[in-house]
C-alpha cells in the first residue's frame, strides 16, 4: 500500500496513471482517491477505483476506514495505492493504517509526495504547513515537471526537500513517470 500525497495540480493522478500503465498483467491493484481533484482514474480491467468524499484524515476518516476494509474485503487488491487530498495530514493517515483492524490487511509501503517546483516556488504552496507536513512524512519525494521549472526553481525545491526530510529518496520526472521499482 503506497500513499500517495501533494498539492492540488502537482501530478498525483498523472503518477497513478503512470503506475497504473506498468501494473504486471493479472496482478489486481486498487486505488482509493479522494474526489476533491479534477482529474480522474478509470478502472482498467483488474483495476478498482473508490473515491472517498471529504478528507480522509479528518471528516471522513470514518468512510475512509469504511471504504478501505470494504475495498480490502472485496477486491484483495495485491497493491493499493491511496490518494489524499492536498490538506490531508500524513500522520493522521498513517496512525489509521496502523490500526489494529487494517494494519493486518495491508503492507505499507513507502509513501510518496509530488512536489511541482512551480508551484512550490509560490509561497502559498511551499509555506503551507500540511504540504511541508506531507513531504517531511514521505519515504518517497517525486519533483514532477521539473523540465518546466527554472533551474532555480528546481534547485530551491532539492534544497527544501533536503532539508524537510532526512535521506528521503528524491526522484525527479518531466511527466510523472516513475519505474514501479523506484517505489519499492
Amino acid at each position: 500500500m503506497h500513499l500517495i500525497m501533494g498539492a492540488t495540480g502537482a501530478g498525483k493522478t498523472t503518477l497513478i496513471r503512470g503506475l497504473l500503465a506498468q501494473r504486471p498483467a493479472g496482478e489486481r491493484w486498487a486505488i482509493l482517491m479522494n474526489d476533491f481533484g479534477a482529474a480522474r482514474v478509470d478502472a482498467h480491467g483488474e483495476v478498482t477505483v473508490r473515491e472517498v468524499s471529504g478528507c480522509m484524515c479528518c471528516t471522513a476518516r470514518v468512510m475512509l476506514r469504511t471504504g478501505l476494509v470494504r475495498l480490502l474485503r472485496d477486491v484483495r487488491p495485491q497493491r493499493l495505492l491511496i490518494e489524499v487530498s492536498a490538506a490531508a495530514q500524513p500522520d493522521a493517515l498513517l496512525t489509521l493504517l496502523r490500526e489494529d483492524g487494517i494494519a493486518p490487511a495491508v503492507e505499507l509501503q513507502p509513501s510518496v509526495c509530488v512536489v511541482n517546483p512551480l508551484q512550490f516556488s509560490d509561497p502559498r504552496f511551499g509555506e503551507r504547513g500540511d504540504y511541508r507536513k506531507q513531504i517531511a512524512a514521505a519515504s518517497r519525494v517525486i519533483v514532477n515537471w521539473s523540465a518546466a521549472a527554472n533551474v532555480a526553481d528546481s534547485l530551491a525545491v532539492l534544497r527544501e526537500v533536503e532539508t524537510l526530510t532526512s535521506g528521503t529518496s528524491t526522484i525527479e520526472t518531466s511527466d510523472g513517470t516513475v519505474n514501479l521499482t523506484a517505489l519499492a
